[in-house]
């Protein structure tokens, strides 16, 4: 699990892929297509580039693809464009969703994995293609000419990480490594000018379609991050641990003839199977947590209480709680952890010797409430 500022992992804007009319109709044809690359990061890149980089290579395979499905569906319809014009309603028209992000380190250094699915849906794109081509031809030739420049840049960084990798003295690795860092900001300024362009072609209603369709996809977002770090708390209390209760040693009272002191020995492990739960919750959440997000969970997971409950014959309980923290998860940066190895405590319990008496069992359990009252606690020997 990879974060930034201590929790998230790493997000970038790549302003492409504009959803025409995104309320698809019942009619409409969409086309599916997946695509994936794989980038390997040089030094002198940051991640954030390397991630821009891999998802711009996986796109390029998809247009590739998706060009001649808004040819055919040109033909079909008496639509007479040019491969430039079928181009730019390609990169216009599609949507991008990526399936798979991963990073792995490799002998060479830090592999970045990306899997998308691109759809391409024919509602509004023949409309979409009638204002592309009612646009200056230069409109479609500079989507072209954009197209040719990520390609050209693409090759440029290949052969700058190839020259830096065999680069005698550490001023020629330093230049590479500017170089490089140039073609960084170039990239930064080829995804301004996709998204200037794209927003040429669209009219009023389609901007306003847009940008209801990200706040209600944004809000889906929020609740689906609220509803996941929920989940995941209540998971971790009632199936987070392994705990063993073992045989309690018994301390009667002198001064006080009518109570005695329970002593159980509580060993606690924590469950391996919720290491998969975690890194589920945090793909569910879009591999992100915002402060507001990450600080509830934070503070729920800290409040997650020990509580040990003793049941008696009549079916009657008597409870108390552990003060101490004694989870095996905490919240950090890589979202929640778990701690290795088992951990064991004595547990104290103080009982009148008729409720001792009737006593028919004991189990431990967490909670985010405090029942009873506070039981003593001590590190087991």
């Amino acid at each position: 699990m990879l974060s930034t500022g201590g929790r998230r992992f790493l997000s970038f804007f790549i302003p492409f892929l504009l959803c025409i009319h995104s309320a698809a109709v019942v009619s409409a044809d969409t086309q599916i297509i997946e695509a994936q690359a794989s980038y390997v990061m040089d030094d002198a890149e940051t991640p954030l580039f390397a991630e821009a980089m891999v998802l711009q290579q996986a796109k390029q395979t998809a247009l590739k693809q998706a060009v001649n499905y808004v040819a055919e569906f040109a033909r079909a319809k008496g639509l007479h464009l040019s491969i430039e014009e079928i181009q730019a309603v390609t990169g216009t028209g599609i949507r991008i969703d990526v399936a798979e992000r991963s990073r792995k380190l490799v002998d060479n250094g830090l592999r970045f994995f990306v899997k998308i699915k691109a759809s391409l849906t024919t509602d509004g794109m023949e409309d979409l293609a009638h204002r592309i081509k009612g646009k200056p031809h230069s409109l479609s030739q500079e989507y072209k000419q954009l197209q040719d420049d990520y390609a050209a840049l693409t090759r440029d960084v290949e052969m700058l990480k190839q020259s830096s990798s065999k680069a005698g003295t550490a001023q020629d690795r330093a230049q590479q490594q500017d170089r490089l860092r140039e073609k960084e900001l170039a990239l930064a300024r080829m995804q301004k000018r996709e998204s200037a362009l794209f927003e040429r072609l669209l009219k009023g209603e389609d901007l306003h379609a847009k940008a209801e369709q990200q706040l209600a996809e944004e809000q889906e977002r929020l609740k689906k991050k609220t509803t996941t770090v929920s989940t995941l708390v209540d998971e971790i209390a009632h199936h987070g641990h392994d705990i063993t209760i073992g045989e309690p040693e018994v301390k009667a009272r002198i001064e006080d003839k009518g109570q005695a002191d329970l002593y159980f020995p509580v060993a606690i492990t924590g469950n391996p199977a919720m290491r998969g739960k975690i890194k589920e919750a945090l793909t569910s959440s879009g591999g992100e947590l915002n402060n507001a997000t990450y600080r509830k969970f934070e503070r729920r997971l800290a409040n997650l209480w020990f509580v040990l409950e003793v049941r008696l014959k009549d079916g009657d309980r008597r409870v108390c709680y552990v003060p101490t923290p004694m989870t095996k998860f905490q919240a950090d940066g890589e979202f929640v952890s778990m701690e290795e190895g088992r951990s064991n405590w004595k547990v104290r319990m103080s009982l009148p010797l008729p409720t001792i008496k009737e006593i028919a069992g004991v189990q431990g359990r967490f909670m985010e409430a405090m029942p009873g009252t506070a039981c003593g606690i001590a590190r087991a020997r």
